[in-house]
């Protein structure tokens, strides 16, 4: 049986393939939506990733309130790997927006 992180994880890269191929943006937010909302307590990074990318892909589409939404969701979490990277990004993306 998979746990939680794994199936977090196959959420978190399932959406980045189906980025990459295009999909429609709603599939994408949906299956990050799904490695957020699984990989909350795991400590992992695909959470505020996923988070990340979600606030992305509004901001392309120019619906700012949910990208500041998910910008702040990024920077809700602590304590996982490459945090500095992926919140600085998510920082960066709140200033440009909020400008």
């Amino acid at each position: 049986m998979e746990n939680q992180l794994e199936k977090s994880e196959y959420s978190y890269r399932y959406a980045r393939i189906i980025s990459k191929l295009n999909y429609p943006s709603n599939e994408v937010i949906k299956k990050y939506q799904n490695a957020y909302n699984i990989g909350q307590l795991t400590g992992a990074y695909f959470s505020p990733m996923s988070a990340l990318q979600i606030g992305l892909i509004y901001e392309y589409e120019n619906n700012i309130d949910n990208a500041k939404n998910y910008y702040n969701k990024c920077l809700e979490f602590s304590d996982f790997d490459f945090q500095r990277s992926i919140q600085q990004k998510a920082r960066l993306r709140l200033k440009a927006i909020s400008n």
